[in-house]
């Protein structure tokens, strides 16, 4: 396996040496928030936006962020993309709630580690419904990227056994909420819909561009309660994140021409390469 350079706390560690102490609160409680930026042809995508909503969710779960300089953290994200010699990946900062020190005082750790960018599918792909209760999922209004993952593992693990690339959470209404690692979109009479924040789900910062360059192509954008009752009704479909930007998607006994998906896909990497 390559070598790879991590940063931890500031300090350039080999990914063989980067070492978590078995005290991190995060390693014993899953006391910790985190964000993936896209790194792509050496452009390190929407970062400020990412160290915002890092910050946000680091109040938001009550980790002391005095300390934490952001340029000092932007640079070393910066340095790590190019230290790692690597053009298309996902970069990692992990900020956990941290190690306890003398007189019981914490200080959070910052790790920031780099992967190459895996292969996106060029086709739509299959998504599958599953009732989140089902699953020990973390929510909170304010929405936060906590490290507190399993729930959403568990349900991917499930739709992957059923040969779909993603799933898309239903609650106990039967109401949309989001997928195990991205947003999902549907597009009904040329009207963009997205599920409703007041549901607890991620402000996605590539859903909130995506809602951004609807509006300043005159297509019409709402967040709204979508129950699953509609959703064969639904004329598009996709799903967005960081890393995989836009990607169509369908479900059994549904299909699609995604003809205003594909204009927001070239819309949306057009506006990412400015």
């Amino acid at each position: 396996m390559k070598t790879k350079y991590y940063s931890i706390n500031g300090e350039i560690k080999k990914s063989n040496e980067a070492l978590i102490s078995v005290d991190d609160y995060g390693l014993n409680r899953g006391y910790g928030i985190f964000e993936t930026i896209r790194l792509k042809d050496n452009k390190i995508i929407q970062i400020n936006d990412h160290i915002d909503r890092l910050f946000r969710g680091l109040s938001t779960i009550k980790i002391d962020f005095s300390a934490i300089n952001r340029m000092n953290l932007i640079n070393d994200v910066k340095k790590i993309a190019k230290i790692n010699n690597i053009t298309d990946g996902l970069i990692k900062i992990i900020i956990t709630k941290g190690t306890p020190i003398d007189n019981n005082k914490i200080l959070p750790n910052i790790y920031v580690t780099i992967k190459e960018m895996y292969d996106i599918p060029k086709s739509p792909v299959k998504v599958i419904f599953l009732n989140e209760s089902n699953y020990p999922l973390v929510r909170f209004n304010p929405s936060f990227k906590g490290i507190n993952y399993i729930g959403n593992m568990m349900a991917l693990e499930d739709a992957k056994a059923d040969n779909a690339f993603e799933c898309i959470f239903l609650n106990d209404e039967q109401n949309i909420t989001e997928c195990s690692m991205r947003n999902i979109f549907f597009i009904k009479d040329e009207e963009l819909i997205t599920p409703s924040l007041s549901l607890g789900i991620l402000s996605g910062t590539t859903r909130s561009k995506i809602e951004t360059i609807a509006k300043q192509n005159n297509i019409n954008c709402i967040n709204k309660i979508i129950n699953k009752s509609e959703v064969n009704k639904m004329d598009e479909a996709f799903i967005c994140s960081s890393a995989i930007g836009i990607l169509p998607c369908y479900w059994d006994e549904w299909k699609s021409e995604y003809t205003i998906t594909k204009k927001l896909q070239f819309l949306l990497e057009e506006s990412l390469q400015k």
